[in-house]
């Protein structure tokens, strides 16, 4: 697969135009949040409200050490768009509903928004992520920042989930899934190296637990669950550790540096 090549001004019009023909087909109000996941879908990406602030803090973030990562031993992975942009709104609508409701995704078709809805509900019954959801305390989105304590290089992360109790702060990180069974679901923690990324929210935010929820596309639409032992945790930590040292190394390499996910 080639790189998709960035869009002009007029496809940006062009699509601009689309969606909202599309509003007034649906007979729905334009929405902010629905334009940005349309604009992404197609490959331009957009930064509003709290990710513009996000995007602009000039720290590696845990995708940006994936991206290092694949540059150095020089693998090409385009983001799959379409998935990324499922996702994209499974999480606003189960973290930030009141931005959008599925029906406001006018330029899905009736089946994903069956499936989104159901997706949701499926989440919303698991009984902590429930009970933290329903906790005016906890936070969404949360920004936090911080400084590698080795290689002080600035980092920084965007948590989904983050919720006190009497042991400390946890962090709870969603994520959409086709995995049809829980082996599946923790093979691809693996494969997706997940456990760098809960080393690396762990100590940057100084929780005392990260646990990963997936949550299936598809029907039975199954929340599975992954928290990391100690010893995993390691192994996460030594893999990021591993990347920032690598930046250390080769940054006049590493373009674009700082500030891109």
């Amino acid at each position: 697969m080639t790189p998709q090549q960035p869009l002009t001004a007029p496809n940006l019009a062009q699509l601009q135009n689309q969606i909202h023909e599309k509003f007034a087909a649906a007979n729905r109000k334009p929405n902010a949040t629905v334009i940005g996941n349309w604009l992404s879908l197609n490959g331009i990406t957009t930064h509003t409200g709290a990710d513009k602030h996000y995007r602009a803090i000039n720290a590696y973030s845990n995708s940006r050490l994936s991206q290092i990562k694949n540059q150095l031993i020089g693998i090409q992975r385009p983001r799959p768009l379409k998935a990324f942009s499922i996702g994209s709104i499974l999480h606003q609508l189960i973290l930030e509903p009141e931005l959008a409701e599925a029906q406001d995704y006018v330029f899905l078709t009736p089946a994903p928004i069956r499936h989104l809805l159901a997706a949701k509900k499926s989440a919303i019954r698991n009984r902590l992520l429930k009970r933290v959801l329903s906790n005016e305390e906890t936070q969404v989105e949360q920004v936090f920042t911080w400084t590698d304590a080795k290689t002080k290089l600035p980092c920084k992360a965007k948590v989904d989930i983050a919720y006190r109790n009497q042991r400390g702060l946890h962090i709870i990180d969603l994520k959409s899934t086709a995995a049809k069974d829980l082996d599946t679901f923790l093979a691809d923690c693996k494969k997706y190296e997940y456990v760098r990324q809960a080393a690396f929210y762990l100590d940057g935010t100084g929780a005392e637990t990260v646990t990963i929820y997936g949550i299936q596309k598809r029907a039975p639409y199954r929340v599975f669950r992954k928290r990391y032992t100690k010893q995993e945790l390691e192994e996460g930590r030594w893999m990021y550790g591993f990347i920032l040292g690598k930046v250390i190394e080769n940054k006049e390499k590493l373009i674009p540096r700082l500030g891109i996910d």
